[in-house]
């Protein structure tokens, strides 16, 4: 109990904390300038640049306001930096995709959105998501980092709360923080380091319909590399989410509607698909000569040599499709197995229809039938005890 006020109260001190600075930067939020120049005079040093995002230094690792977030931790070197950009995909959308409110979740989300490999994950869950708050969650999380040729691996410990506020206007914004805790459940290990770092990230909906990020990074820099070598492997890091994390919601999205067809209504594609003419292509009606089902890399190889010849069928209303790009997708299914915690790859083919289906389909409705299901399996008894009931 003691540790959970802990979480809450820290996460509570940094989202606070957040949305003080992101006002202090509204100005690009209001949509109204897309220039970021003007933080310039709140003493930040423009890091970075590239289409949609911004990346500065500042001084708030030395902040009182940001300082007593550490306390109780051992920071040696803290570096700090904020981005700001937009993205192009909804607020729930990207709600969605950042979503991780279980382990296989946060295996997901570390393929999808992070481009990490995590090991040795533990779970503690606080405030789960709900009907009524799909995003909602409050937990701690810890795992490993892998190793590559220039990192050690790493362990962190993190108190995670996202989800979504109203501020005294009635504006909606989605939110996320992560945040370095010491925890008795969880001591350190002599064996591996344990990082320390603070995330916190401020999402707007702007009247375009694109996504105002705020994006602030805390790490702290135990190395004897030089600064400019630490803010570059920020600068990456923000690239790899502003990338990964409209893209890593679509694919969620996608996986969610070939999981539960039955429940989000997308049965009636297959029915639909038997009505129209098996050999030709659903799409451009292209006659089909080889109906057989193609692996995807005979796939990718007509795509690439331009042939229209091979045959493949959609995976959500299960039509024959020639392998024209304007008929076809070739999507990833990236799924992850509640019990191991193995990442399974699967590509996939999508028809046009079905895939401007997908991209359409309210990611809330879609989290809300996942919690339903979800709820559904947690009631229904093991099969051996179904088959008793039969007896």
């Amino acid at each position: 109990m003691q540790d959970q006020e802990l979480c809450q109260d820290r996460t509570l001190q940094v989202l606070d904390r957040a949305l003080h600075d992101f006002e202090a930067t509204a100005l690009w939020a209001l949509g109204t300038n897309n220039n970021h120049d003007g933080l310039d005079q709140y003493g930040w040093k423009k890091l970075r640049s590239q289409t949609g995002v911004t990346l500065y230094a500042d001084h708030s690792a030395n902040d009182p306001a940001w300082v007593s977030a550490m306390r109780g931790e051992e920071w040696g070197h803290p570096l700090a930096v904020m981005a700001v950009g937009r993205m192009n995909c909804s607020l729930d959308d990207l709600l969605f995709g950042m979503t991780a409110s279980t382990p296989a979740e946060l295996k997901q989300r570390a393929a999808l959105v992070d481009a990490e490999d995590v090991s040795h994950v533990d779970f503690a869950a606080i405030a789960t998501p709900t009907e009524e708050a799909p995003f909602r969650f409050l937990g701690v999380t810890r795992y490993v980092t892998a190793v590559s040729t220039f990192r050690r691996p790493r362990e962190y410990l993190l108190a995670c709360g996202r989800g979504e506020v109203t501020t005294t206007s009635g504006e909606r914004l989605g939110y996320e923080v992560n945040q370095s805790v010491t925890l008795e459940q969880w001591p350190v290990k002599d064996s591996i380091p344990r990082g320390h770092v603070i995330q916190a990230r401020v999402l707007r909906e702007l009247p375009d319909g694109s996504i105002g990020v705020y994006y602030k990074i805390i790490a702290d820099a135990k190395t004897i590399l030089p600064d400019s070598v630490v803010y570059s492997a920020m600068w990456k890091a923000v690239q790899r989410f502003w990338e990964l994390a409209p893209r890593g919601a679509d694919t969620k999205k996608l996986c969610c509607c070939v999981d539960n067809k039955r429940a989000l209504r997308l049965s009636n594609l297959q029915a639909a698909s038997r009505c129209t003419d098996p050999l030709r292509c659903r799409v451009c009606k292209t006659s089909l000569p080889d109906r057989r089902r193609k692996n995807v890399g005979s796939i990718s190889t007509a795509l690439t040599h331009g042939s229209s010849t091979q045959t493949y069928w959609c995976v959500l209303c299960t039509s024959w499709l020639c392998s024209k790009a304007s008929c076809c997708e070739i999507r990833q299914l990236v799924r992850v197995d509640p019990s191991s915690l193995e990442v399974h790859q699967q590509n996939v083919t999508l028809c046009a229809k079905c895939a401007r289906l997908v991209r359409r389909k309210s990611a809330s409705e879609i989290a809300r039938c996942v919690l339903q299901q979800q709820a559904r399996a947690l009631q229904r008894p093991p099969v051996s005890q179904r088959d008793n009931l039969h007896v």
